[in-house]
């Protein structure tokens, strides 16, 4: 048990963390919207309502998942379905034309179902 502690304080005095930080200082970096893109879908992850909250698309198997879940699943909220449909704008900002029409179609599908 004392080997192992020594190890740690060892490992602790070479290892220099970054100095904390208030937690408004550490999501000021989070503050922003992102896109992450493959050939067919991307994730866009923003914050919500003071959380943080993704939407996720996948072209090839028609899906949109919100914070993790199925919309086909879900009774969205109005704002909810909102953000769903601000996010086609949002893609046409980032240069993505393409898969924003698809991405609306998309829904657009899955609303009306």
């Amino acid at each position: 048990m004392k080997n192992k502690e020594e190890l740690i304080s060892r490992i602790d005095k070479k290892v220099k963390l970054p100095e904390k930080k208030a937690a408004s200082e550490n999501l000021k970096n989070f503050n922003s919207p992102r896109f992450f893109f493959d050939k067919s879908r991307f994730t866009y992850t923003f914050l919500f309502q003071g959380e943080a909250a993704s939407i996720h698309f996948d072209a090839l198997r028609e899906e949109i998942f919100y914070r993790g879940h199925n919309i086909r699943n879900m009774n969205l909220s109005e704002d909810q379905l909102g953000i769903l449909k601000q996010t086609v704008h949002q893609l046409l900002k980032a240069g993505q034309a393409p898969l924003s029409e698809h991405y609306r179609m998309c829904l657009s599908k899955m609303i009306i179902a």
